[in-house]
């Protein structure tokens, strides 16, 4: 027999069940509904923002709730939706957690004196946008993320390029261009929720008796880019490292 304080528990719980498992799938669902262009961007952001907040408050209510009456067997439901809600909110608290501190910059390059250019990238995004910020923007880049650098490998550049080009398609990442003689390579990364398309180009010059491979990763919209593309040159680098 329940107290009369513990049967409004229970309801309560039950209230926000359902609503953990409504805003879950509020978050997945409105970054499909601007890929498909049904809701422009500062709406479907602002909306899923919000969706990540209350999911996260929702998750603490159930949370504290099954701290309170302990868990029911009969009542499965709470589990569940504390399961799903924190599963769904997860991947983007760790995303803004990951960048804290992060410059609201969305250029990122290994040779900041001297940037890869991007042809085939410059036909596809606003005017302007791949141009670079310069000292600026250098200097930010130097203070947030003092290990993006050249890399440097043994393999000639003929070599270079070609282990390079491997690992972009061993990324995953969609080839724009590839010119061995100019030892450039041009591809795109697509970002999970929202399907933002960012560029990268990819250069090889000789070094000593090995090569030098630049890379340089933009996002085609924003001003900051939680740190995404100083993490997908790291991974790169990374991955052609591992060779």
């Amino acid at each position: 027999m329940f107290t009369k304080e513990e049967c409004l528990l229970l309801r309560l719980q039950r209230v926000v069940s359902y609503l953990a498992v409504g805003v879950s799938g509020c978050i997945v669902l409105i970054p499909l509904a601007y890929r498909l262009e049904v809701l422009p961007l500062s709406v479907a952001f602002a909306v899923f923002a919000g969706g990540v907040v209350i999911g996260s408050l929702t998750a603490l209510a159930l949370g504290v709730s099954l701290i309170r009456t302990g868990v029911d067997r009969q009542r499965p439901w709470v589990v569940i939706a504390l399961f799903v809600v924190v599963s769904v909110t997860a991947a983007p608290w760790m995303s803004v957690l990951s960048a804290v501190g992060a410059p609201a910059i969305h250029d990122i390059t290994t040779d900041v004196l001297d940037p890869p250019q991007f042809v085939e990238a410059a036909l596809h995004v606003a005017s302007g946008r791949t141009d670079y910020g310069g000292e600026e923007l250098a200097q930010q880049q130097r203070e947030a993320y003092p290990d993006i650098a050249p890399i440097m490998v043994t393999e000639s550049p003929d070599e270079a390029f070609s282990l390079a080009l491997e690992v972009v398609r061993d990324m995953g990442w969609k080839l724009m261009a590839s010119n061995a003689g100019q030892q450039r390579i041009e591809a795109t990364d697509t970002t999970f929720w929202f399907g933002f398309v960012d560029d990268i180009v990819i250069r090889i010059r000789p070094e000593g008796v090995g090569s030098r491979i630049d890379v340089r990763s933009l996002s085609r919209v924003g001003v900051g880019d939680l740190g995404a593309n100083a993490s997908r040159i790291r991974r790169y680098r990374d991955a052609l490292t591992a060779r």
